[in-house]
């Protein structure tokens, strides 16, 4: 493992929903652990709270490779496949540091519900103007919508409660149009369906296509011509197309390039957005 600091880290769903599971000033303080953990060398003293410290056990094996990984200069690759996330920047931490624990608590539980449930809490000064903050770089990321390689996807779950009697606010896209072209129905060899979601962030009447493939990709984007040459097929190995198909989506140096020969060539860059 290098010897450096680490700036940011990968915050995994299983870390949302036990934070959803305690009061706020608990979870400020085991979300302040976890940051502890991954951003700085401080010697780690679990929970003396049994609730608490069984939480802990259940994702320090976790932490512990993620850290290992993420310091080698790596992406999780593994673990980003098992379970949603998104990246947790050191200024997120540094914010949480002049909150009380309390307070800390209320905004890592908005963060999660932002960033898995698509929900934005209402919340009291001073939450409110940290979170503002964060919000700017929290919507950079799409993570959230990452799933599992073996096909399975993460239910939507409820936004968290809150003790200070936060309410949740409808997410600010609820229809998403999916194109139905000739171009892109033709690589697939079939008529490509104009597909429609819509409803609130606890109920939605339909989920969008699952990216599960060459095809499924290149219908989802149908600016993308597959170039490929005969020598280019390795580059299809190990490729998962729903990880590929949301981060494109995100990263503002690649989103809109056409061809396919060089998104797969820059596959690890485009999942580190």
């Amino acid at each position: 493992m290098e010897n450096r600091q680490l700036t940011k880290f990968t915050f995994y769903d299983l870390y949302g929903e036990l934070l959803e599971q305690l009061e706020d000033d608990a979870a400020g303080r085991f979300a302040t652990l976890i940051c502890e953990y991954m951003l700085t060398d401080k010697e780690i003293v679990p929970p003396e709270d049994d609730r608490e410290n069984y939480f802990w056990c259940n994702i320090e094996d976790i932490l512990a490779e993620d850290k290992r990984i993420e310091k080698s200069g790596k992406i999780p690759k593994t673990l980003n496949a098992k379970m949603r996330h998104f990246t947790f920047l050191e200024r997120y931490y540094k914010g949480m540091k002049l909150m009380k624990d309390n307070d800390c608590g209320v905004f890592i539980k908005a963060v999660c519900a932002y960033m898995f449930s698509g929900v934005e809490m209402k919340l009291k000064s001073p939450v409110q103007g940290y979170f503002a903050l964060a919000q700017k770089t929290l919507n950079l990321s799409q993570t959230r919508k990452r799933v599992g390689t073996k096909g399975g996807t993460s239910a939507r779950r409820s936004p968290p409660k809150v003790s200070t009697g936060t309410t949740e606010q409808p997410p600010r896209m609820s229809t998403v149009q999916y194109p139905n072209t000739a171009t892109g129905a033709a690589r697939a060899g079939q008529s490509a369906p104009s597909y429609t979601v819509s409803g609130t962030a606890k109920q939605t009447t339909e989920q969008p296509p699952r990216v599960r493939s060459l095809d499924d990709f290149l219908r989802a984007n149908p600016h993308v011509e597959n170039d490929l040459g005969a020598n280019d097929k390795d580059l299809l190995n190990g490729k998962n197309w729903e990880i590929l198909n949301d981060c494109l989506r995100a990263h503002d140096g690649y989103k809109y390039t056409k061809s396919l020969r060089s998104i797969l060539s820059h596959y690890e860059e485009i999942l580190e957005t």
